[in-house]
C-alpha cells in the first residue's frame, strides 16, 4: 500500500558552508548543513570539491543527519554522480543501491522496504521489473500469469515516492483534519498507454473530501510517460492495476 509521508511544508535550502583544508590535498572538505532532503530534520553533507573550482563536487560524498545516522554515500566525477549509490532509511536500513553513470541512474537498481525485506529489483535499461515483492506484485491483476508484469519506466518503488512528492492533500480535508484512503483502478493497455482511471475514496465523512480526484490527477501526471506493458505468452496484453494512497496529517 501507498502511503502519504506526514504533510509538510518544504523548507528552504539553508547553505551554512565551513571548509577546511588538508594538507596537499587537490580537494577540499566541505560540510553544508540543508533541510531539503528531510523537512522535518536537519540533515548534512560532507563531500570534496575541485580546489580548482569549489563548486564542483569530485570525490567521495556523503549525507547524514545530524546525529549522525547516514542518509546517502556515493562519489561524483565533475559535479555528476557516478558510480555504485546506496540510501538508508533513518533507521539506518539500506532503501536502495544502484549505478549512476554521467550523473543519470542506470543497469538494476536494488530497493528494501524499511525492515530490509526486498521491495524491488529493477532494470532501468530495460524498464523492466527482475523481481517484486508478492505485496507488490498483488497491485497487478493476474500477476501470475503474466510473463511480463506491467510497471512505470523508473518502477513502482520509484512510483511509490513520486505519488508521495505529487499527490497534494486536499485543502478542505486538511483544514477540517480529515484523513482517509484513495483507490484507483485502471489499465494498461498493450502499447503502455494509461487509461480508463477510477478512483473511490474512504474516509469518516459521507461527502466527497476530495482524495480520489487527488489521487487521480497524481496519476495522470506521472503516466504521461509510456508503461513497460505486461506480456503473456510473448504477446503484449492489456493489464489492470490498482494503487491504494492513504492520506494521512502529521
Amino acid at each position: 500500500m501507498l502511503r502519504s509521508q506526514p504533510y509538510q511544508k518544504v523548507v528552504p535550502l539553508l547553505a551554512i558552508m565551513a571548509c577546511c583544508q588538508y594538507g596537499n590535498s587537490q580537494h577540499l572538505q566541505f560540510y553544508r548543513v540543508t533541510t531539503e532532503y528531510a523537512a522535518t530534520e536537519s540533515v548534512k553533507e560532507k563531500y570534496s570539491v575541485l580546489r580548482s573550482n569549489p563548486k564542483v563536487k569530485h570525490g567521495q560524498y556523503t549525507l547524514y543527519t545530524d546525529k549522525g545516522q547516514l542518509l546517502e554515500k556515493g562519489d561524483y566525477s565533475d559535479n555528476l554522480k557516478g558510480g555504485i549509490w546506496e540510501e538508508y532509511y533513518t533507521s539506518g536500513q539500506l532503501k536502495s543501491r544502484g549505478n549512476y553513470v554521467h550523473g543519470v541512474k542506470v543497469g538494476q537498481w536494488d530497493h528494501y522496504f524499511g525492515d530490509g525485506r526486498l521491495y524491488e529489483k529493477f532494470d532501468l535499461d530495460k524498464k523492466r521489473a527482475l523481481y517484486l515483492d508478492e505485496n507488490i506484485k498483488n497491485y497487478v491483476h493476474d500477476a501470475d500469469s503474466l510473463d511480463v508484469i506491467p510497471t512505470h519506466p523508473k518502477g513502482f518503488f520509484e512510483l511509490d515516492a513520486l505519488l508521495n512528492k505529487y499527490v497534494q492533500y486536499p485543502e478542505a480535508a486538511e483544514k477540517m483534519g480529515i484523513t482517509g484512503t484513495a483507490k484507483a483502478t485502471f489499465v494498461v493497455s498493450a502499447n503502455g498507454q494509461v487509461s480508463k482511471i477510477k478512483a473511490s475514496e474512504e474516509c469518516d465523512r459521507e461527502e466527497q473530501m476530495g482524495f480520489a480526484s487527488e489521487f487521480t490527477r497524481a496519476i495522470k501526471l506521472l503516466s504521461k510517460e509510456k508503461w513497460t506493458p505486461g506480456q503473456r505468452d510473448g504477446k503484449k496484453v492489456a493489464v489492470k492495476i490498482t494503487l491504494t494512497f492513504e492520506f494521512k496529517l502529521s
